[in-house]
């Protein structure tokens, strides 16, 4: 999962959250959204996992969403296991 940050033409910005297959480089969902959090992406991470099953692993950015006090022990309740991508390393995006 990961953020793509954007501004509309009048300067608001938004945020597009999207979830990708790691192996099928398939397009799972992309989420649009003024403010995207923590609770935000588990709404749009739970019906994946209804949808398509638990995955083994969920590789994401660094961003404060997927690193909170709220996802993170979220993943390891349903036994998934979070790998960060490193910040020198963006084209692991």
């Amino acid at each position: 999962m990961d953020f793509v940050h954007h501004k509309e033409s009048n300067g608001q910005p938004y945020k597009m959250l999207t979830a990708m297959n790691e192996y099928t480089r398939q397009a799972l969902s992309v989420h649009v959204g003024t403010k995207l959090g923590s609770v935000e992406v588990l709404e749009v991470f739970y019906p994946l996992i209804i949808k398509h099953g638990k995955p083994a692993h969920i590789r994401s950015d660094n961003s404060p969403e997927f690193v909170s006090e709220l996802y993170l022990p979220w993943l390891k309740r349903v036994g998934i296991e979070p790998i960060d991508i490193y910040p020198e390393a963006q084209w692991e995006n």
